[in-house]
C-alpha cells in the first residue's frame, strides 16, 4: 500500500510540473486568439497526448509577461490516465524572455485532477516559483491521493526543483511531504507519513536515484540511498537501505493491522536493519545486512536468481534470540502448519542453498547454546544438513531430509544424542523429570512432513538408548521391596512413589520404537549397586497408559530392618509390573510361593 502511493505520488507530480511549464510556455510564445489549435497542437506534440486549452484564457504584456487559462486537459499517456489542470496562471520574468530561456516567477493552479492505473491524485492550491530550465524552482501544494486499494493519503508538498536540460534530468530536493494516510478501514485508525530527501529523474538513462530519502511511516523510520535504473530486459538498483523504529510492534499494527499475538508484551518493540542491495538481471540480493530485534541480532547476506530454475542462497548468523518472546504462550498449530506448509511450498518452489547460525537460541522452551543447520533443496528433496545443536551439557548432531515429490510428503531423520542431561530435557518437553541422568542415543525417524496433526499417527520411531549415572525419579526400589514385605518377615509401611523417592543407577540400557502409537521397548537393562533389571513394555500414546514387567535381581542387601530377609532374597529374580496412567501407576510385585511361606516363620531380620 505505501510504496503504491508513494509510486502514484512521485510519477504524477513529475509529469504534471512538465505539463505546467510546457502550457505557460506555450501560451507566452503563441498569440491566443489567433493560434490556439497551433498551442495545442505543439503541446500535444511536446506532451506525447492530446492537450487542450480550453475556457476563457488571457494573455497580458504588462506589468510583466502574464497568462490565464480556465482550464487544460491532457489525454492519456503513461503513467497519467487523463489529467485536467483548472485555474493556471502564470507570469513570466521579463528579462528572461529576451534571454531566450524563459523563467516563470510565478504559476498557481487552484486545481487539478489525474487518474493513474493505480489510483486517483488531486492538488490544490499548487503554487511554483522561480521555474525555467536552468533555475531552481519552489513548489508547495496540497496532495491528496486514493489508491484502489481504498486506501487514502491527504497532506501537504513542498520542494525545490532542479531541472537540468542538457542532461534532460530533474532534481527533485523534497522538503517536507506530510500526509495522513487512511487504511480504507472503519476499524483501524490512519497514520502520519512524512518523507524528506533528495530525489533524481534521468530520462535518457531512464534512471531514479535518491539520496538520503528518509521516509517516516507511522513508528517506522526508513531512510534509503540508490539507483534505480529501467533496462531492456527489467530494472536493476543498487544501494543501501536502513530501518529503525522504538515501537516496530507498533507501527506493524498501524500500518497492516497486523497484531502479534506473543508471549511477551515487549517484544519487537526495537527493531533497526543496515543492508546494502542489488537488483540486475533478475537477481536481487541483500548483502551485509544487519539486523537487531529488541535484544537479539543478526548478520546475513541473502541472494535470489530468477528464471527458470531460481535459487535462494543464504547465510545467517543469529546471536541471543528468544524465539519464545514472539509465539503465543499456547503453540497455535495453526501457525505451525503455516509453517509448514510455507517452508515446503518454498524448496519445491525453488531450489535452495543456505545455512543458519544460531548462537543463545531459546525455543519452544528449549534453551541451545548454539544451533547450526545447512539448508539445501533441489526442489525434489529437502535436507537440512548438517545440523547440530549444542544443549544442555551435550549435542545433537544428524541431518532431517524431506522427499517433496511423495504424496504426501515423507521425512527421514537421523539424529544421534550425546551426552545431554536428561532431566533438563524431560522438564523442558514434557513437564516432568522421570529421569535424571546423561543421555547418549541414537534416533532414526520417519513421518509425514506436511501435515503436523499426522505427524504422531505416521511416526516411525527407533532409539538405541544409553544412560549413565543416573536416577529414577518418584520412585524408591528400596521402599517398594520394604513395603512389599509382609510385616511378620520385617517388613515396613514404605510409599515408593512418595515424594523425594529415587532409585540411582548406575547405566541403562535399551531400544525404543514407536507405531501407530504405541512406544514399545522390547529390552531394557538397568544396573546399580544394590540391583540389576531386565525390563519390557509399551506405552500408549497420547493418553499416557503404561504396562511394564521388570524382572529384578537384588545384588546387595539395603541397609533395612528387613536386612536378613533380603539378605535371603539377594541374587534372586523378582517380577514387577509397573501398569496404569503415568500420573497414578500402580505397582504388582510376585515375590514367589517360597516368601510366603515364610510368613510363618520368625524373621530373623525382624525388630
Amino acid at each position: 500500500m505505501l510504496t503504491g502511493l508513494l509510486r502514484l505520488g512521485l510519477a504524477a507530480l513529475a509529469f504534471l510540473l512538465f505539463i505546467v511549464i510546457a502550457v505557460a510556455a506555450a501560451l507566452l510564445w503563441f498569440d491566443p486568439s489567433a493560434h490556439l489549435p497551433r498551442a495545442n497542437a505543439w503541446l500535444s506534440e511536446a506532451v506525447g497526448a492530446p492537450v487542450e486549452i480550453e475556457g476563457e484564457f488571457t494573455l497580458a504584456l504588462l506589468p510583466r509577461p502574464a497568462i490565464s487559462a480556465d482550464r487544460v486537459s491532457v489525454g492519456d499517456v503513461d503513467p497519467l490516465d487523463g489529467a485536467v489542470l483548472h485555474g493556471l496562471r502564470a507570469d513570466v520574468h521579463l528579462l528572461s524572455l529576451l534571454s531566450g530561456e524563459p523563467v516563470l516567477r510565478r504559476v498557481w493552479i487552484e486545481h487539478l485532477t489525474a487518474d493513474t492505473a493505480v489510483g486517483h491524485v488531486q492538488g490544490s492550491d499548487i503554487e511554483l516559483l522561480e521555474a525555467g530550465l536552468n533555475t531552481e524552482a519552489r513548489l508547495r501544494m496540497n496532495l491528496s491521493l486514493d489508491h484502489t486499494s481504498g486506501n487514502t493519503a491527504t497532506g501537504t508538498f513542498a520542494a525545490r526543483l532542479r531541472p537540468d536540460p542538457d542532461a534532460n534530468s530533474l532534481q527533485v530536493q523534497i522538503d517536507d511531504l506530510s500526509l495522513h494516510v487512511g487504511n480504507g478501514s472503519e476499524t483501524r485508525e490512519g497514520w502520519p507519513l512524512t518523507l524528506q530527501g533528495l530525489v533524481g529523474l534521468n530520462q535518457p538513462d531512464r534512471e531514479v536515484t535518491l539520496q538520503d530519502v528518509q521516509l517516516q511511516a507511522a513508528e517506522i523510520a526508513v531512510v534509503m540511498t540508490g539507483a534505480l535504473r529501467a533496462e531492456a530486459d527489467g530494472y536493476s538498483a543498487l544501494g543501501r537501505l536502513a530501518i529503525e523504529s522504538d515501537n516496530f510492534r507498533a507501527g506493524l499494527q498501524r500500518l497492516f493491522g497486523f497484531e502479534l499475538d506473543a508471549e511477551d508484551d515487549t517484544a519487537l518493540r526495537r527493531v533497526s536493519l543496515e543492508s546494502g542491495f542489488r537488483l540486475e538481471a533478475g537477481e536481487f540480493a541483500f548483502r551485509d545486512a544487519d539486523l537487531r530485534v529488541d535484544e537479539a541480532s543478526a548478520e546475513a547476506s541473502i541472494r535470489y536468481t530468477g528464471g527458470e530454475d531460481p535459487l535462494l542462497q543464504f547465510d545467517a548468523a543469529i546471536i541471543d534470540l528468544e524465539a519464545d518472546r514472539y509465539t503465543p504462550e499456547e503453540v497455535d498449530p495453526a501457525i505451525i502448519r503455516f509453517l509448514v506448509h510455507g517452508l515446503l511450498d518454498l524448496a519445491s518452489a525453488m531450489r535452495l542453498d543456505g545455512s543458519l547460525d544460531f548462537n543463545a537460541l531459546t525455543s519452544l522452551g528449549l534453551v541451545l547454546d548454539r544451533l547450526q543447520l545447512g539448508v539445501t533443496s533441489d526442489r525434489s528433496t529437502l535436507r537440512f544438513e548438517p545440523a547440530r545443536a549444542d544443549l544442555y551439557g551435550g549435542s545433537i548432531h544428524g541431518n532431517l531430509r524431506a522427499d517433496l515429490g511423495s504424496e504426501p510428503e515423507q521425512a527421514r531423520m537421523d539424529l544421534s544424542i550425546v551426552d545431554v542431561d536428561l532431566a533438563e530435557l524431560q522438564n523442558v518437553l514434557f513437564d516432568l523429570v522421570a529421569l535424571d541422568a546423561r543421555v547418549d542415543a541414537d534416533l532414526r525417524a520417519r513421518f509425514i512432513a506436511r501435515e503436523p496433526a499426522d505427524f504422531l499417527d505416521s511416526l516411525d520411531l527407533e532409539v538405541d538408548l544409553l544412560l549413565r549415572e543416573g536416577e529414577i525419579l518418584g520412585f524408591s526400589l528400596k521402599d517398594m521391596v520394604e513395603d512389599a514385605v509382609p510385616r511378620a518377615l520385617g517388613g515396613q509401611d514404605r510409599d515408593a512413589f512418595a515424594d523425594g523417592a529415587g532409585t540411582r543407577f548406575t547405566n541403562l540400557t535399551g531400544d525404543l520404537t514407536l507405531r501407530d502409537r504405541q512406544l514399545r521397548n522390547d529390552e531394557a537393562q538397568a544396573r546399580s549397586d544394590h540391583f540389576r533389571a531386565d525390563g519390557q513394555g509399551e506405552l500408549s500414546l497420547p493418553g499416557g497408559e503404561l504396562d511394564y514387567r521388570i524382572d529384578l535381581t537384588l545384588v546387595e542387601a539395603f541397609d533395612t530392618p528387613s536386612e536378613t530377609l533380603l539378605g535371603w532374597l539377594e541374587g534372586r529374580s523378582v517380577p514387577l509390573r509397573l501398569h496404569g496412567p503415568l500420573n497414578d501407576l500402580s505397582l504388582d510385585v510376585e515375590w514367589g510361593d517360597d516368601v510366603e511361606d515364610l510368613e510363618d516363620e520368625p524373621s530373623a531380620g525382624a525388630h
